[in-house]
């Protein structure tokens, strides 16, 4: 078993450079000199993000089976939305998931750019991760969410090579998680503001202004769609009624679960959710809606994504969400074909 890892590790040439950051978050700036001797998983991430959503439930698991082994994992946080710029907003997230381990706040995605170019690769989008190894070698990266079973394999591998002479359990995933999206077509992810978004309706967007949206009935997969009174931003979309009438966002999509980053100006305000004209319930709800009374609904706080939609099975629906404030903004929708695992992983 162990020959086996070792075939994995690729030829270590370059060495890990120290990370660059203004702010650190749960930790003084931590250098590679200090962590000679760890395999040093880095991470690079920004919080509200379905694929960070996905990627942190790994990261949880890599944290409890291999952090007393050898492991220490350092984030760097990369800013996507303006809200994620504020340190005091990814603090509160952090807090929030319970998440110790350091994290170097990067506004100019500086380190993400040098490591990059260390690797040879112009991919600079995250989620993002490179292993270094117990001599602060870079040993691999990947990009994006694909395979990532096999990072848990490289993990153990450079454990190995530290010195764990122990026994280590199957990687996630790799027994019990299929990627749906290899067999349909899975929604990509819709940015709502006027630069990239997929907007459907016909009156189309008018940058820095507010539109009166008429719902066409009509969707086609891959586009979102508005009802009411909207001001279009360049990250998003503010609702602004003009009379205080309930609007709508509606999306058509594919695959199992739906998240969506939202904010609110108010401490808490209440957006109704309903898919294929129904309310949601136990059976199809996702982690951060409430049900009460019937009716479905997030109540939207603090600028994050929230999980809004798991489906027991893929398929294609409608989602709508309703809201009645001008306190609410929407930036992006995620949809995904990954699932919760219902059962404990069984180590072999």
């Amino acid at each position: 078993m162990q020959e086996f890892y070792k075939k994995q590790i690729v030829e270590e040439n370059n060495r890990a450079i120290d990370i660059v950051a203004n702010y650190w978050l749960n930790s003084e700036p931590v250098s590679f000199e200090e962590l000679r001797g760890y395999v040093v998983l880095l991470l690079f991430f920004n919080y509200a993000s379905g694929k960070w959503n996905e990627l942190y439930w790994y990261i949880e698991e890599w944290i409890k089976r291999y952090k007393d082994k050898g492991l220490f994992i350092l984030g760097i946080h990369i800013p996507k939305f303006p809200f994620e710029r504020k340190v005091e907003n990814v603090d509160k997230e952090m807090k929030r998931r319970g998440i110790e381990f350091p994290i170097a706040i990067d506004n100019e995605s500086i380190n993400l750019k040098r490591y990059a170019s260390i690797v040879r690769s112009s991919y600079l989008d995250v989620p993002a991760i490179f292993l270094i190894n117990r001599d602060g070698l870079i040993s691999y990266s990947n990009f994006g969410m694909r395979n990532l079973w096999e990072i848990e394999f490289y993990i153990q591998a450079l454990l190995i090579k530290a010195g764990y002479h122990g026994d280590f359990p199957l990687p996630v995933g790799s027994r019990y998680e299929v990627d749906e999206s290899v067999f349909y077509r899975v929604t990509p992810e819709i940015c709502t503001g006027y630069i990239g978004g997929s907007l459907g309706n016909v009156e189309g967007f008018a940058p820095e202004s507010v539109i009166k949206y008429e719902d066409p009935r009509i969707y086609i997969n891959g586009r979102f769609y508005l009802d009411g009174e909207w001001y279009n931003g360049k990250y998003y979309l503010k609702y602004s009624p003009f009379f205080g009438e309930v609007g709508s966002i509606i999306l058509p999509y594919a695959g199992t679960r739906v998240g969506a980053v939202m904010e609110s100006l108010d401490e808490g305000l209440k957006v109704l959710i309903l898919q294929d004209d129904e309310f949601l319930n136990e059976k199809n709800c996702g982690e951060d809606v409430t049900i009460e009374d019937g009716k479905s609904y997030v109540l939207v706080c603090e600028p994050r994504y929230y999980e809004l939609v798991e489906n027991p099975n893929f398929g294609e629906h409608i989602l709508r969400l309703c809201v009645d404030s001008e306190d609410f903004a929407i930036y992006e929708f995620s949809v995904s074909s990954y699932r919760v695992r219902q059962e404990v992983i069984k180590e072999i």
